[in-house]
């Protein structure tokens, strides 16, 4: 790197790689122009600022977002975890057997479901009857997605409440699973949006009394083809979370079990 112009000092002279008047080697110095001015306490204190701030959203990130979830007591009580593993039992065999269902199956009430029909969908449908009363304030299409909507939504807000609020990450993982039952849950009903062949709460098939949620919602949108891809990708997002679930609660007895009070 030759310069007949000196670009620090200005001096000419023949080119050469150094200046004869300053002294400095050309290529040194362009080189040195590249680094952060590490001596200059502005650039220093932003480079200061800029640590820091990535710092504390990690810190953010690790003691709000994960921390809850590896919570364990100090002591676990002998018969909360007995209950706990009994829990766990269910939800890997009940999970099992939800997996197992198909989605496409419709005609009646849930006939592959029946198992657990009058059970957690007892749950699940006041909170889905529920969501059509409460986001009917938000429009005519919400009012009808709301039931799915809030079903979904109670879960999840559940496992945020045990996790966060009561640090209790294995009722996050139960709260979890009935999340992963929901989308399941769901995965018939979107599926039967075109034949309408399901029975209904109130009696009659979708075809019969007009319509349900799913087939409204996917004819407005101009969606009803799609109604076998949305009630797969339910059924396969339920199925990944309850799998997700049964093994965040394992994970979550594995490590409470050194702290077991036997007392």
């Amino acid at each position: 790197m030759q310069y007949s112009v000196c670009p620090k000092c200005g001096a000419e002279s023949e080119p050469a790689e150094k200046c004869s008047q300053c002294g400095i080697f050309y290529a040194k110095w362009f080189k040195a122009q590249l680094k952060p001015d590490s001596g200059n306490p502005e650039a220093r204190e932003e480079s200061t600022q800029r640590s820091h701030g990535r710092s504390e959203r990690a810190s953010f990130a690790g003691n709000w977002l994960i921390k809850p979830w590896t919570h364990v007591e100090d002591r676990v009580n002998l018969f909360e975890f007995a209950a706990r593993i009994g829990l766990l039992a269910g939800m890997a065999i009940w999970g099992w057997l939800l997996i197992q269902t198909n989605p496409r199956v419709t005609t009646g009430l849930f006939p592959e479901l029946s198992f657990y029909t009058p059970v957690i969908s007892s749950f699940v449908l006041v909170f889905h009857e529920a969501g059509h009363v409460i986001f009917s304030f938000f429009g005519r299409f919400m009012a009808v997605a709301g039931g799915t909507l809030l079903q979904l939504l109670v879960p999840l807000l559940l496992m945020a409440a045990f996790v966060y609020k009561y640090k209790n990450p294995f009722g996050g993982a139960v709260a979890m699973w009935l999340l992963g039952y929901a989308f399941i849950d769901a995965a018939p009903y979107a599926y039967d949006a075109k034949d309408m062949q399901l029975m209904l709460l109130g009696g009659g098939t979708g075809r019969e009394v007009g319509g349900h949620d799913w087939n409204n919602m996917l004819g407005w949108t101009n969606s009803l083809h799609l109604h076998g891809s949305i009630a797969s990708f339910l059924d396969t997002v339920g199925e990944i979370i309850v799998i997700g679930s049964v093994v965040l609660g394992a994970w979550v007895v594995r490590r409470q079990y050194p702290n077991l009070d036997k007392r």
